[in-house]
């Protein structure tokens, strides 16, 4: 464990290493590095795995990161005592599809969520989207709510939603973003998962309208114990991954995109026509399913953007979650 220098002048506002250590001591993520700032988490992750010194197993958190970088290399920072950045490394199952890890580290990052916000949470492998039909519709009421309708004086739970194929929404606002790198490691691919997490930011010390942070929401969490749920979160689902189990019903009970009108875009592509239609199914690859003109089509990657009309064309629209949004 890398701890922060307490002579620093931002000391008071820096990550507790023992805390988080401590925190994560019975998972997987056995070799935690704190630092006070850095460009990016994943960056730094990744150079450790290609130089070999490091390996699966490792995180990387940080107090402050500048340099962030989500898909096609958009932008992503994380201020100061504001949120948190983190990047930890896996080796990849070889008989599983690697472009399902995305939406099961959404799938974590959403549980983790509810888990801070007190919800109670069903195993992964209990979730179905048959079940869960009442909270793809309507946020889900508190049980205080739930016995008096009437009263003024308790807020409903955060509604958390995963927006295909990176983002977490709470409150149909983006809280967190997601990105998976991938690096050869003589037989052994191994990945690098980078989560960035709004924890305490104003609405003024947002990037974007569209974005919120945990404490908006009302969940009330310091960075440590927000980084140490979701990092948990996280080791549950990749294990019941890699164990064979099936979490394709449980990412697609928090899913905002399936059965919307979508626009897809592609920025690493930008003379490409924009893809309207409606979003209907997710693969056990990962890759999105839309009907476009009555026909089934597969989009392993594009910029999604969810239309409050059917797709008569494909004009921008009004969006529910809008293109501004930043990626991790």
């Amino acid at each position: 464990v890398m701890m922060p220098s307490m002579n620093s002048p931002t000391a008071a506002i820096l990550l507790d290493a023992t805390q988080l250590q401590q925190g994560l001591a019975t998972s997987r993520w056995h070799r935690l590095t704190v630092v006070e700032r850095t460009g990016s988490t994943s960056t730094d992750l990744l150079a450790g795995l290609k130089a070999g010194t490091t390996g699966p197993g490792a995180v990387i958190v940080a107090a402050e990161q500048d340099g962030g970088h989500g898909r096609h290399r958009r932008p992503w920072s994380s201020p100061l005592g504001r949120s948190i950045a983190l990047s930890a490394a896996i080796t990849l199952p070889a008989d599983r599809a690697w472009t399902l890890v995305p939406l099961l580290t959404g799938l974590a990052t959403a549980r983790a969520i509810e888990q801070l916000a007190g919800q109670p949470l069903p195993a992964p492998v209990e979730l179905d989207a048959t079940g869960f039909t009442d909270r793809l519709v309507t946020p889900p009421k508190s049980p205080a709510q739930a016995s008096t309708e009437s009263s003024s004086t308790t807020s409903p739970p955060p509604w958390v939603q995963l927006k295909w194929p990176n983002d977490v929404l709470l409150n149909q606002l983006k809280c967190a973003g997601l990105l998976v790198e991938t690096v050869a490691r003589g037989s052994e691919t191994q990945a690098v998962i980078g989560i960035g997490l709004n924890i305490s930011q104003t609405a003024a010390e947002l990037p974007t309208p569209e974005s919120i942070s945990l404490a908006l929401a009302g969940v009330v969490t310091s960075r440590e114990a927000a980084a140490v749920a979701v990092l948990r979160q996280l080791d549950e689902v990749l294990a019941l991954w890699e164990a064979g189990h099936d979490l394709l019903p449980a990412y697609r009970a928090y899913s905002a995109t399936l059965g919307q009108s979508v626009r897809l875009t592609f920025s690493d592509r930008p003379d490409e026509t924009a893809i309207c239609g409606q979003a209907s199914a997710i693969a056990a690859s990962g890759e999105l399913g839309l009907i476009v003109d009555g026909e089934l089509r597969w989009f392993a990657a594009g910029d999604v953007h969810h239309l409050r009309v059917a797709p008569d064309s494909c004009e921008p629209g009004l969006s529910t979650s809008s293109a501004k949004l930043k990626g991790i």
